[in-house]
């Protein structure tokens, strides 16, 4: 069972504290060490017959490829001609894992949002961009420079599989999934703290916001590469497995186009004439690839295993059954939405 409380960076219990032990003859220890030891709530040290490379100890203690060092304390202390490094690290409690694709409109309120909300709470951010041809890039990099718990990375791919990389680009024990074109509500803070103090098994969704601790997103290989219902897929895997619950509440503002929304993402003016041509075809892909889920009664399986966390009415017609439907009724529908966006 996880069991990550969330709490100020300054919390002991996310703070990785190790020194290289200093030279000492044997059977003798110095009186720094003492006093070192005397203040272990701060330093720890111990002696040792035997000191490896200071600079070799440190790179272990400072991977590189831990990014997640959100306060880093380096110090050099000369005793009895040793150098000793001392290495304060404090380990995120949460990895804010999101893709984009021409969402600069609502970005820099997005990014404002995230780290409001979570300001007290040691967290990264990861966002994984589909090569946008608007201003996001210039403020992803603006807000990297700025914020060195913020990576970002370039690469053309779905939904789905971006989010599965923003996931691998962190090392936080719960990832929380959010979309660029939403304004979190200050609630949301309080959300994710009740998911993982109170049912820190389970995965949570609720409207524009999902909590999951990393150990079952990697059970279930995360996300599939989808544009559309790759939400719900995961969902029902995570269900299938008895550890998925629902809490039908707006974490945040989507500031995205009313008729674009859902399965309806290509008619967005986010997209040029030919990607909207190109996302309808793939949304009638992802829709076949995700058939087996046509039928299944999802609002009862939401209703059956929603939590309420007291935060405000629950929202009623979140999400909707996908009903059963044959080639030519797909065949039909794909003419029409192409007929739309021919003329739009």
């Amino acid at each position: 069972m996880l069991s990550i409380p969330i709490s100020s960076p300054s919390t002991k219990r996310f703070e990785w504290r190790w020194t290289v032990p200093l030279v000492t003859q044997p059977g003798k220890e110095s009186s720094t060490n003492s006093r070192l030891l005397a203040e272990g709530s701060v330093f720890s040290a111990t002696s040792s017959t035997c000191c490896p490379s200071p600079r070799k100890r440190a790179h272990v203690g400072c991977d590189p490829g831990f990014s997640m060092i959100t306060k880093a304390n380096r110090s050099l202390m000369f005793f009895s001609g040793v150098i000793v490094r001392r290495v304060i690290m404090v380990l995120p409690s949460l990895a804010v894992c999101t893709t984009n694709y021409n969402c600069g409109h609502a970005l820099e309120s997005h990014l404002t949002s995230v780290y409001e909300v979570f300001a007290d709470v040691p967290f990264e951010y990861a966002v994984v961009d589909s090569r946008s041809r608007d201003s996001s890039m210039s403020i992803l990099r603006k807000w990297a420079r700025d914020h060195g718990n913020l990576r970002f990375f370039e690469k053309r791919c779905t939904r789905g599989e971006g989010r599965n990389i923003a996931v691998r680009m962190t090392r936080a024990p719960v990832i929380v999934v959010v979309d660029t074109d939403v304004v979190c509500f200050p609630r949301a803070r309080i959300f994710v703290q009740r998911c993982v103090e109170e049912f820190p098994e389970f995965g949570f969704q609720a409207i524009f916001l999902g909590v999951f601790p990393r150990a079952l997103w990697n059970l279930v290989r995360g996300q599939r590469s989808l544009n559309i219902y790759e939400d719900v897929d995961f969902w029902l895997r995570l269900h299938a497995l008895g550890r998925m619950r629902w809490y039908p509440r707006a974490m945040g503002d989507n500031l995205k186009e009313s008729e674009a929304e859902g399965r309806f993402d290509h008619f967005s003016s986010r997209y040029s004439k030919m990607e909207q041509l190109t996302r309808l075809v793939r949304r009638e892909w992802d829709l076949w690839s995700t058939r087996q889920y046509e039928g299944v009664d999802l609002e009862s399986i939401i209703r059956q295993n929603t939590l309420d966390f007291g935060l405000g009415e629950s929202a009623g017609g979140w999400v909707t059954n996908r009903p059963r439907s044959g080639r030519l009724s797909n065949l039909l529908g794909f003419s029409r939405f192409l007929r739309q966006v021919l003329r739009s």
